[in-house]
């Protein structure tokens, strides 16, 4: 689907997800279109314990029938980066598809140990079967917890791998582990377990205050926001659990108390905990597990739990009475508790490509974020992101629940998100006026509590809408302006604190009653590119593109029809057009073709930066502070704009950037900067230092963290 086909598929979707009875069926539509994100090997995994049991057979039969092996490549010296822990007691089948997995994931330098319990079925004959592992063989079964330390002994590795025989890896699911274990603060790293009928087992668990455990988001869906995000936790299960041996010896190993087996990796973990080091639950870490598969008899295994509880409260009294009641699932699923919990409500995940105030909130979302707070992302758009998408841009530790399940964004913010957990907050910061009504009129500021609300107006938007208007030759009346200002106000008004752009619209708003107004630009570091004049030609565009009525469209539609023929025939060689930035508007693509070049989205705009000559903006509404301009600016390209953006910026024409109102004083100041090198060299300069001025990385941390205290 096209970009400029979004708009129109959303405002269907809401309203057909307005008509009585067609709202199931939305809902299941949007249900199966978020299934499908699942990977093949998940669904590969969702079927019967007895299915699974009798395919895995099979395909261990045929392996021993022929002259199959599994092979553990020779480690380099001195020691392999992870030791791979195998406990085994029957079930040879299970054991099979365990092996197959590990040696189909993209393992690091590794070594196998397999501690074979005293197994009675196939095990010994698929044991044959792998070349240059470690195989222990105990007259007994001497139970998880001992073959563990047995194996331990032996192992040579930097990490311990503990992988149960019924768990299946994804194939990168250990170097993803081991990229979150080398951080010297990390004691253990858990990962996201799934069931065979396809739902989730754990991701990452939580101790109660009486000794029992939970495994966080059991039966939900694998994918959902909740489990979706990396954090820290009490503990995570043994089922895989990566950790460096060093401090496994350290810490003693796993306690002989439990033995033979149950509570030991969260004893563990606690004791890790006591030491200073975190538990950290990742969800890129995927892991299939059939649970109980590799213990003989399921009540036996729930009566050991039972016993070793009161082993383990025991031990960890004081530990344990810091902990969370049973039932606090949102309280627990983060350990130690964070200092602040932030919510942030915006249309989608930020991203910098998009535009419209997107780059700016990505770097508010990764500050808070990055100074400690929990931060959970609400998206109200009607569209399923996935998470390779939203993780290019937000970090895997800021939790982002989508909404677009729910037929309307104050529905969803009601029933679906704020009745559960309106009141687990801090802080919350709702983006744009659209979602603050919708806040609003969800109860918002009612369900949450003592927390303190920040809206992000960003700008003043009845300035763009009076500005598009006048373009247009309907200019709004007085009365309907004034009208909307004042509906924008009242907005305003009823958050605590309101964050604008710019001092410009922050004035405005204090000036209509709003008390506490306060600045928070862009964060961006001059970093101008090497070439000089003399080096560059053409003229660069850099921005969004896929709206009809968009400014940047509306803006470059103007330049390409009224400014550039005015340009001087002997410049036109010198004087490219190149527009970089998703372009999927039908109006753009229908008038551009002959006059500029569509470069589309792109992975480094670094080379366009060094490579033109000029920057053009030609905006002609807008509200809030162009970013285009800042990053152009920042990147020591010269800037030719609107008197409106030199306002909105604060910036002085014919220093900071030249600027034209009409087409032909547009063109002339292009002229200018693409014929004049001294020109270029000083307008440059200035708007370097007005960039380092306006922008600067540390006065955007300090507004943010002034936001928080």
């Amino acid at each position: 689907m096209t970009p400029a086909g979004r708009p129109f598929l959303a405002t269907l979707k809401r309203s057909l997800a307005s008509v009585p009875g067609l709202q199931g069926w939305v809902h299941r539509l949007r249900r199966l279109r978020a299934g499908r994100q699942r990977s093949t090997a998940d669904h590969a995994f969702a079927r019967s314990r007895e299915e699974f049991r009798r395919e895995a057979r099979a395909r261990m039969e045929d392996f021993l029938a022929g002259q199959g092996r599994f092979t553990v490549p020779p480690a380099p010296a001195p020691a392999p980066e992870v030791s791979v822990v195998l406990i085994l007691f029957n079930n040879a089948e299970l054991s099979f598809e365990c092996l197959r997995h590990l040696f189909a994931a993209d393992l690091p330098a590794w070594e196998l140990i397999v501690v074979d319990n005293a197994s009675a079925d196939d095990t010994g004959r698929l044991l044959e079967r792998c070349a240059g592992a470690r195989i222990i063989r105990n007259g007994d079964n001497l139970g998880f917890l001992q073959a563990v330390n047995q194996a331990a002994e032996v192992a040579r590795g930097r990490f311990l791998l503990l992988l149960n025989s019924d768990a299946f890896l994804a194939p990168d699911a250990v170097r993803l582990a081991l990229e979150t274990a080398a951080d010297p603060a990390v004691g253990a790293v858990g990962g996201r377990i799934v069931l065979p009928d396809g739902s989730l087992q754990e991701a990452g668990s939580i101790v109660w205050n009486d000794g029992t455990c939970k495994g966080y988001g059991r039966g939900g869906h694998p994918l959902a926001g909740p489990y979706m995000f990396r954090r820290t936790v009490d503990y995570c299960s043994g089922a895989f659990l990566l950790f460096r041996r060093e401090v496994f010896e350290r810490l003693g190993r796993f306690d002989t108390a439990y033995s033979p087996a149950y509570y030991e990796e969260t004893d563990f973990c606690l004791r890790l905990w006591a030491a200073g080091l975190a538990v950290v639950y990742d969800p890129r870490v995927r892991v299939n597990h059939l649970e109980f598969g590799s213990s003989e008899k399921r009540d036996h295994a729930l009566e050991l739990q039972r016993r070793n509880r009161g082993l383990f409260a025991a031990k960890h009294h004081d530990a344990l009475a810091r902990r969370q009641p049973p039932g606090a699932d949102l309280a627990g699923r983060i350990w130690p508790p964070p200092a602040r919990r932030v919510l942030i409500v915006d249309d989608r995940p930020p991203a910098p490509e998009l535009g419209a105030g997107f780059p700016r909130a990505l770097a508010i979302l990764k500050q808070i974020q990055g100074s400690g707070a929990a931060v959970t992302l609400v998206t109200t758009a009607p569209e399923t992101y996935g998470w390779d998408a939203i993780r290019r841009h937000v970090p895997w530790e800021v939790e982002v629940v989508q909404g677009d399940d729910c037929p309307s964004l104050d529905r969803f913010l009601a029933e679906r998100f704020l009745a559960g957990r309106g009141g687990c907050f801090d802080l919350v910061l709702v983006s744009r006026p659209h979602n603050m009504r919708a806040f609003l009129a969800a109860g918002g500021r009612r369900r949450i509590g003592s927390a303190r609300l920040v809206y992000d107006a960003e700008a003043i938007f009845t300035d763009r809408l009076a500005g598009e208007a006048a373009l247009a030759g309907r200019p709004l009346p007085a009365a309907r302006e004034a009208a909307l200002r004042a509906r924008e106000m009242a907005l305003a008004r009823q958050a605590d604190t309101v964050i604008a752009v710019s001092p410009l619209d922050a004035d405005a708003m204090r000036r209509a009653g709003v008390p506490d107004v306060r600045v928070i630009g862009h964060a961006l570091e001059a970093a101008p590119t090497p070439a000089g004049p003399e080096a560059r030609a053409g003229l660069l565009f850099v921005g969004n593109m896929d709206a009809d009525l968009s400014p940047n469209v509306d803006g470059i539609l103007w330049f390409l029809d009224e400014v550039l023929p005015l340009l001087p025939e002997a410049l036109r060689e010198r004087a490219a057009v190149t527009l970089v930035g998703s372009a999927g508007s039908a109006r753009l693509a229908a008038r551009v073709a002959g006059r500029a070049t569509v470069a589309g989205r792109q992975p480094a705009l670094e080379p366009f930066y060094d490579g033109h000559r000029v920057f053009i903006a030609p905006t002609r509404f807008a509200a809030g502070i162009p970013h285009k301009v800042h990053e152009a600016a920042a990147h020591g390209l010269p800037v030719v704009g609107t008197p409106l953006l030199a306002r909105q910026l604060g910036w002085q024409p014919g220093r900071d950037l030249l600027t034209g109102a009409t087409p032909a004083d547009f063109a002339l100041a292009c002229t200018r900067l693409l014929t004049d090198d001294g020109l270029w060299w000083s307008v440059r300069t200035a708007a370097l230092a007005a960039v380092t001025r306006d922008c600067g990385p540390d006065r955007f941390r300090a507004a943010v963290a002034a936001l928080l205290d």
